[in-house]
């Protein structure tokens, strides 16, 4: 019998911690006033999504706009040759050519929020460019930032009051992410958060004041136009 007493202590006090552990953790974004408290249209919410958005940069030089990029593989016209875009690599290639570049089509495009669209034709391209051109498309990318992942997110849905923690791990699960919130969400980021500038020089952030200075200098260095 003294047995059996002290295994039921000693089950309750395990749930009690247990109970205890999980508030405390809940506790982290239940305090909707928190400093580290991020909602979708903060500053910091919006340089988290041009760092993490789609570079369509690399081959504006084939498609002349830095809203979208086009998907491997397409074919591509130089001169009189018919060429086939596998890689990064096979535009290398042709970065310094000095000749006439035409689009084979049908193409595949990626916008920089990640969108893919199918494009048949010339007139359509230039459409989408024109989209581009009058602000139509998400077209905010920093591309001298980059985060190391994985990253770790505290989410807290002040309507549903349900808690949550994702592990996000590419640049697209994170944008995706940050896209969909709404205004009933509040997140926080687990610190620390490691992110890269200017592609080597390493940074281990430890709060959000230090991570929006670095993502604004970044921002004021080498976003795209807007």
């Amino acid at each position: 019998m003294q047995l059996d007493r002290i295994i039921k202590l000693t089950l309750v006090f395990s749930l009690l911690v247990c109970f205890s552990s999980c508030y405390e953790n809940e506790t982290i974004v239940v305090e909707e006033n928190e400093e580290a408290n991020l909602r979708f249209d903060d500053d910091l919410t919006n340089l988290m999504k041009s760092v993490t958005s789609h570079d369509a940069s690399y081959d504006d030089f084939i498609d002349d706009s830095h809203c979208f990029s086009i998907n491997y593989p397409y074919k591509i016209q130089v001169g009189n040759e018919i060429r086939n875009i596998e890689n990064e690599e096979d535009l290398e290639h042709l970065n310094n050519y000095d000749v006439e570049i035409e689009i084979i089509f049908p193409i595949s495009i990626s916008l920089i929020n990640f969108e893919k669209h199918s494009i048949s034709s010339e007139d359509e391209l230039e459409s989408v460019k024109q989209m581009c051109n009058d602000g139509m498309f998400y077209e905010e990318h920093i591309n001298c930032a980059d985060f190391i992942f994985p990253l770790t997110l505290a989410i807290y849905n002040t309507n549903s009051r349900r808690f949550n923690q994702v592990v996000l791990s590419s640049n697209k699960e994170t944008f995706t992410f940050l896209d969909s919130l709404d205004q009933d969400s509040v997140f926080k980021v687990v610190y620390p958060a490691n992110i890269l500038m200017y592609e080597q020089e390493y940074f281990s952030i430890e709060d959000n004041f230090s991570l929006n200075t670095h993502f604004k200098i970044a921002h004021s260095t080498c976003a795209n136009p807007e």
